[in-house]
């Protein structure tokens, strides 16, 4: 499960996935249950995936916390704390007045892979001055 707001961002800014991810039984995701994370961004205006963020593996130990915990954030809004955090570079948003989707497939060690709900992201030009 997802819990994103989507957002406003500049471009060439990086962005943040905070996220709780849990089994079919509702409980929390570890690294240990999880054998890849694969992330794309397309460029909605264009209809296009962006070079360089087309199925990029993320390592499941740099992104899931413990099983036992979650992490609470004030730059969370979810209901419940997040045990997924994910950092995408700025290069996955190099131009503004564009709308960008990210989705992501994590794949357990047992059972089939899921899908996670896109997340939409505006990016708007940089200002100079």
């Amino acid at each position: 499960m997802f819990d994103f707001s989507n957002g406003n961002f500049v471009e060439d800014s990086s962005v943040t996935i905070r996220a709780r991810l849990v089994d079919q039984d509702g409980e929390l995701l570890a690294a240990a249950d999880v054998a890849a994370i694969v992330y794309s961004v397309f460029d909605l205006t264009l209809g296009t995936v962006v070079s360089g963020h087309s199925g990029a593996a993320v390592t499941p130990a740099d992104v899931l916390v413990a099983a036992t915990t979650s992490v609470e954030d004030p730059l969370w809004t979810g209901q419940a704390s997040y045990n997924f955090k994910h950092t995408i570079s700025g290069s996955a948003f190099p131009l503004g007045g564009r709308q960008y989707q990210i989705e992501y497939t994590v794949t357990p060690v047992a059972g089939e892979a899921i899908q996670t709900m896109p997340i939409k992201i505006n990016v708007t030009e940089r200002r100079n001055g």
